[in-house]
């Protein structure tokens, strides 16, 4: 093999370094003569003898670069490409050292040795150079120090990317092993590192990691690593993704540390607390997350598909029902911008329409979901779960034939049902307009089973509340086993399912079964629950159902408690109050019956047809003789308001007026049976036989005599 001795590229010499050749007793190192061949390597042409680099004389056993920091080459005049070279068989000795005590000029700090002592040239200096694999070990190598370096940097890539990739499988247990594992091995965490292991916490199934992600976070500045927006980013969506409802006040402590390190926010970064807004506890932050989103356009950050689903999913988990309208509105700008919406965004906008106050909006929910399929976008699980959820909360009861339909679709097209999607179906058939359909609800359970989906609690609780819906009274009982089986398959109760039990106890045919339910409450305060609304609200309708009277003065003291704890009213709590004033044995408490309906008003709750109905009956119930004149006059008002009276109405009304001190009242009774007739409302039986009679009374010219018991 020839060796290029072509005079071009030279080893510096002492004078080119700023030195004198004869200063140090060596010899400058000019063109002395070629290497011959092969067999001579290692001899000068002048005698003189090249000694080979030893290892541990200051060379790396690695080739190292020959381009500088700039990019530019470091070997001088003789540059060739490698395929020239290796066409003609040349090693390039040109910047080989001579001798191991060879002394340059320590201002170059390039690599040399003095004494043993290692001493760095710098870029201006002449990069040592080697072609060759044969020569390669004996040539470069590096100092002890220099080799711990290296293997600590291996170490640490090698540890960084395990750690990603057990992140991105959400196992994030065994990232913090292997971060020990790397600590032990005293390979120090950089920048990357710790955004990994942030990251791993982020994505931890069933829920982040926040606290952990956290440590981490405190553990990098203390180290003196600083942080990115990476970091933040990874950080942020930690807090967004906790279990439970995300930390978004943490999230926002987080983003204003941020911006005061002067580290600029990007698209990831606002997408990230938007999300975080999304998913706060007890129902969004949506207002906060519009003004992100107002400010990141405002700083010319520009939204993304990731923003624009997160935004919409704010919207649709609103608090007391979705801003479905402001959601619609944002996909149209989505579409307007050229911002293509996937899965998540239709999933998010059909949750929108699920989650509607007053009721879904299930016509629109089913139209963007044929507007999916026309696009290209396939509907998954989420997709029809979401879409059998609106069928589920459909205004004026369940739309649970179509659900059933989107059911037999979704495993048509080959998308498995899981947990939610039976939980949904039998919520479905559990608001039934009229009384639940019970009996399906359990087919569909039976199924679940045996397809080997594991109940959780939201199956039960939806299976529960269908058998307190079944028409003509609860099936109470069912609702008794199946809260012992969830218990005995290790599912844990929670406050819906105690909710849903007591409903089952209120709602029992033959009055209800008060005592169990008290018994329900105090077991659920025992194991730390707080009820809500709707056990209240469920609680106090069990007092006013009270078989041979209400226990009106508990129903009272629940609702005192409940506004002592600062729980919501409801139009449904002051209706269930109000109906158990009316049910008092021996007669209604009709003056707390006028008192709540004035305390409803004054809170601004809207008073619906049950409401009205109640107080009506109570009216109609009033010890000694009907309080007809107040219920005539709430009447009149209920319709002022707009409140359609419906046959329980008129049946109260008219009871009212049968039972007046002195007799029927029978010029009314005849004006609210015409107006009935005119409102297409039918009469029932009770009340049909009792106008007959009041007309016949009338024609005869007798008073007082007919009375409605």
């Amino acid at each position: 093999m020839a060796i290029a001795g072509d005079g071009k590229s030279r080893l510096p010499s002492p004078e080119r370094e700023g030195g004198k050749a004869g200063g140090s007793g060596e010899r400058p190192i000019s063109s002395r003569g070629n290497v011959q061949d092969q067999s001579g390597m290692g001899r000068r042409t002048d005698g003189d003898s090249i000694e080979p680099p030893r290892q541990g004389d200051g060379f790396s056993s690695r080739p190292r670069s020959s381009k500088r920091r700039d990019g530019k080459s470091l070997g001088g005049g003789a540059k060739r490409s490698d395929r020239q070279k290796k066409e003609r068989g040349v090693v390039d000795f040109s910047c080989v050292q001579q001798h191991r005590e060879t002394k340059l000029n320590p201002a170059r700090r390039m690599s040399q040795t003095r004494g043993g002592e290692r001493v760095i040239l710098d870029d201006a200096g002449v990069q040592r150079q080697m072609r060759g694999r044969a020569l390669a070990p004996a040539l470069l190598g590096g100092s002890g120090q220099e080799r711990r370096v290296d293997s600590s940097a291996r170490l640490l890539k090698m540890y960084t990317a395990r750690i990603s990739k057990a992140g991105k499988q959400g196992k994030w247990r065994e990232t913090l092993q292997l971060f020990e594992e790397m600590k032990n091995r005293k390979a120090k965490p950089n920048q990357i590192t710790y955004n990994t292991l942030i990251s791993a916490m982020a994505k931890a199934p069933g829920g982040s990691e926040w606290e952990r992600a956290l440590q981490f976070f405190t553990e990098m500045k203390r180290k003196g690593v600083k942080p990115n927006q990476i970091t933040y980013s990874s950080l942020i969506s930690a807090m967004a993704k906790a279990s439970g409802g995300s930390e978004w006040d943490r999230a926002l402590q987080l983003f204003a540390e941020m911006k005061q390190e002067g580290v600029e926010p990007d698209d990831r970064m606002y997408s990230a607390l938007i999300s975080a807004m999304a998913n706060a506890p007890g129902g969004s932050e949506w207002e906060r997350a519009l003004q992100f989103f107002t400010e990141m356009k405002r700083k010319g950050v520009k939204p993304n598909q990731i923003t624009y689903s997160s935004l919409i999913s704010a919207m649709a988990k609103a608090s007391g029902g979705s801003e479905w309208d402001r959601a619609l509105q944002l996909f149209a700008e989505m579409k307007q911008e050229k911002i293509e919406p996937n899965d998540k965004t239709y999933n998010a906008l059909i949750s929108a329409m699920a989650n509607a106050s007053g009721g879904s909006q299930w016509g629109r929910a089913l139209q963007l979901c044929d507007e999916m399929k026309r696009e290209g976008v396939k509907p998954g699980t989420i997709t029809y779960n979401t879409l059998i959820s609106a069928m589920a909360k459909a205004p004026g009861g369940s739309e649970w034939d179509r659900a059933l339909q989107l059911f037999a679709e979704m495993k048509r097209e080959g998308v498995e049902p899981d947990n939610f999607t039976y939980a949904a179906l039998m919520s479905a058939m559990a608001n039934v307009a009229g009384g639940s359909e019970w009996e399906t609800a359990l087919q569909l359970f039976a199924e679940m089973k045996q397809e080997g989906v594991e109940p959780h609690d939201r199956a039960y609780n939806a299976l529960i509340s269908a058998m307190a819906k079944a028409s003509g009274g609860s099936e109470w009982e069912r609702a008794v086993q199946l809260f012992a089986e969830m218990k005995r398959e290790g599912v844990e109760p929670t406050d819906g399912t105690y909710s849903a039990l007591i409903s089952a106890m209120a709602n029992a045919s033959g009055g209800s079964q008060w005592e169990i339910a008290l018994q329900l409450f105090e077991k659920m305060k025992k194991e730390e629950m707080e009820p809500d609304d709707v056990t209240y609200t469920s609680l106090i309708s069990a007092m006013a159902n009270a078989p041979g009277g209400s226990q009106w003065e508990r129903a009272l003291h629940f609702f005192a408690e409940m506004k002592r704890e600062g729980v919501e009213r409801n139009e449904i709590t002051y209706s269930s109050l109000i109906s158990a004033m009316a049910k008092a044995p021996g007669g209604s408490e009709w003056e707390w019956a006028v008192q709540l309906l004035a305390e409803m008003k004054q809170g601004e709750i809207e008073p619906n047809d049950k409401t009205y109905n109640s107080f009506i009956s109570a009216m109609a119930k009033a010890p000694g003789g009907s309080q007809w004149g107040r219920a005539l006059h709430f009447f009149a008002e209920m319709k002022r308001d707009g409140v359609e009276p419906t046959d329980g109405t008129y049946s109260a009304l008219i009871s009212a007026i049968a039972k007046a001190p002195g007799g029927i009242q029978w010029e009314w009774a005849e004006q609210l049976f015409a107006e009935m007739e005119e409102a297409g409302v039918h009469p029932d039986t009770i009340t049909y036989s009792f106008l007959t009679l009041a007309k016949t009374d009338k024609r005869h010219g007798k008073r007082g005599r007919v009375r409605l018991s």
